[in-house]
């Protein structure tokens, strides 16, 4: 994968119909079904894309440099998805990760064999976009970073900083993970479960396209 540390962002991962590809792609094989999921929630956040970074030192993002990159256990997830939650799972991640991915009937077929038989998803930038902080403020608590380590790693993202403040004003996205991250850590301190950022929450059937010949 070409890729800088100069770039917007770093490391960009995603779910893809089986198709030719480039040699530059990497490729991640013998992952079943959720774990994907779980996968791309890390590989796609602003923890792992600074920690990536700092490994990246020319224009290509090899599989090698993934090998030496941290990535939390299954157990770490689940362990935290029932802290935020009070479920022994990790559907908070999973749903997130699910209606990001799903936009496309590419991946029906991915759909089904995960157990989700609805349409994909709409394409809500804004919702997205909070949705996206909520999966970051997740895998910022698994990192164990503070909140003070999060305003310095999201400042280290400068072309993301410009972009949002150019179209909105202000650093939206730091402000979406951090508000994400307080209210996660709320839950957390007062035994609580986590209310979604968004209405209806991540992955609602409400938010997909009509079946296939409506």
């Amino acid at each position: 994968m070409i890729a800088r540390a100069t770039d917007e962002r770093t490391t960009i991962a995603t779910i893809m119909p089986e198709r030719p590809c480039g040699h530059t792609l990497s490729i991640f094989e013998d992952i079943s079904g959720r774990n994907v999921l779980l996968l791309l929630a890390i590989l796609n956040s602003f923890a792992y894309d600074f920690l990536s970074r700092q490994k990246v030192a020319g224009i290509s993002f090899s599989h090698w440099i993934y090998k030496q990159l941290p990535l939390p256990t299954l157990e770490q997830m689940h362990q935290l998805n029932f802290q935020i939650t009070g479920k022994p799972n990790t559907d908070f991640v999973e749903q997130r990760v699910l209606e990001l991915v799903y936009t496309s009937w590419d991946l029906e077929q991915y759909s089904k064999d995960i157990g989700h038989s609805e349409p994909p998803f709409i394409w809500d930038s804004d919702r997205r976009s909070i949705i996206q902080a909520e999966i970051d403020s997740f895998v910022f608590h698994l990192f164990k970073n503070q909140r003070r380590d999060i305003d310095y790693i999201m400042d280290t993202f400068p072309i993301v900083k410009r972009n949002d403040i150019n179209k909105y004003g202000e650093y939206r996205t730091k402000d979406l993970v951090l508000a994400a991250w307080d209210q996660m850590q709320e839950a957390i301190d007062n035994n609580t479960e986590y209310v979604p950022m968004t209405d209806p929450p991540p992955a609602h059937p409400s938010v997909a396209h009509p079946p296939k010949g409506t």
